[in-house]
This record gives structure tokens, C-alpha cells and sequence, in this order.
């Protein structure tokens, strides 16, 4: 009985993946495209006096609060629905479902800010003065695959989710490269500390 109920949702699956494959295509390379166009400054317009660090860590965490206002947006939608529903009651059992959807919303949200958020500051430190557009570009970029991930939530939300995830892994891995030949990790090597003594 166990093999026949994998076996009708194995279907539906493949259905499902064969649908959001496009959008996760499409969204994969818009947002490689966003990056690149801000990384080399093709983009028509450019962010200027932010040569210092402190400058350019300020600059982060102020473009940062765009995204808590969605976070904020989000746990209010949770407070007016718990508020006008049984809901309100956290230990019964009918408002869980009610409130079950924007609170899975509300954590991946949290989880995709968390990690943007600590990618963000770090790049901050690491690009160059004609790069930090690429800054207000992820803000952006994370904006719309929250939006697109909320509205597609549960069944369409691959867009969204890509467009983070993407975001995400292209930072990291320009972080990676920056860090490493701007020297900060290749000048981390192991050496042994030669002892002295007689033993």
C-alpha cells in the first residue's frame, strides 16, 4: 500500500518540477544578469562617496532595513490574522492551520534575510567604490523573489526562490574570490612554530 501512494505522488512531483523548471531558468538568469551588469558597471546609473569603509558598512546596513520592513510587513499579516481568528489562541489546535502558510512564509523569509544580510555586510568591505551599486541591486533582487516567493507560496514559488538562492551563491563565491586574491585568505597559511627547546 506504502509503494502505491509513492507511486501516484511520484507523478504529481515530476508534473510539479516540470512546470517550475522554466521559471527557475528564467529566474536563475535574470538575476546572474542583475549581478554581472552591477558588478562591471554597466548599469545606467552608479552609487558615488562612499569610499570608506565605514562608509561603505553604513551604507549596507541602511539598505538593509528595506528588507526588515518586509519581515515587519510579514509579522504583521501574521498579528491581523491571529487577531481575528482562533488564531489569537496559540495552544488551539483549528487557528494552527490558519496561520500555518504565512508563518512558513515568514520563516524562509527570515532565513533567505539572515543569510543576505551577513553576505551583504561582508561584500561592503570588499568591493571597490564603482561596484557598490551591486549593493542596492541585491536589496532589489531579494525584494522581488520575496514578493514573487509569496505570491507563488506553495505551488509557484520556485521563481522566487531561485532568485535568492542564486543571489546567495553568487555573492558568497565573489567573496570567496575576493577574499582570496585580495590576500586575506591565501596570506592564512599554517606554520609551524619552531621550538627551541631540547626536547
Amino acid at each position: 500500500m506504502i509503494d502505491e501512494t509513492h507511486s501516484d505522488v511520484e507523478p504529481e512531483v515530476a508534473a510539479s518540477q516540470r512546470r517550475a523548471m522554466p521559471f527557475m531558468i528564467i529566474s536563475g538568469i535574470l538575476t546572474a544578469l542583475a549581478i554581472y551588469l552591477a558588478l562591471y558597471n554597466k548599469l545606467p546609473w552608479t552609487i558615488g562617496g562612499h569610499s570608506s569603509l565605514l562608509k561603505r558598512i553604513v551604507f549596507a546596513l541602511r539598505l538593509s532595513f528595506v528588507e526588515i520592513l518586509f519581515l515587519i510587513f510579514m509579522i504583521l499579516t501574521i498579528a491581523r490574522i491571529r487577531s481575528s481568528t482562533f488564531a489569537i489562541d496559540p495552544t488551539d489546535a483549528r487557528g494552527q492551520s490558519i496561520v500555518e502558510q504565512p508563518q512558513r512564509i515568514l520563516q524562509n523569509t527570515l532565513e533567505q534575510f539572515l543569510v543576505k544580510f551577513i553576505l551583504s555586510i561582508v561584500l561592503a568591505t570588499l568591493l571597490h567604490s564603482r561596484e557598490l551599486i551591486l549593493l542596492p541591486v541585491l536589496t532589489i533582487l531579494f525584494l522581488i523573489g520575496r514578493i514573487t516567493f509569496v505570491i507563488g507560496y506553495p505551488r509557484n514559488r520556485a521563481f522566487g526562490m531561485v532568485m535568492n538562492l542564486v543571489s546567495s551563491v553568487i555573492i558568497g563565491l565573489i567573496i570567496v574570490y575576493r577574499l582570496y586574491y585580495t590576500g586575506i585568505m591565501s596570506g592564512l597559511s599554517m606554520k609551524w612554530k619552531r621550538n627551541n627547546s631540547v626536547f
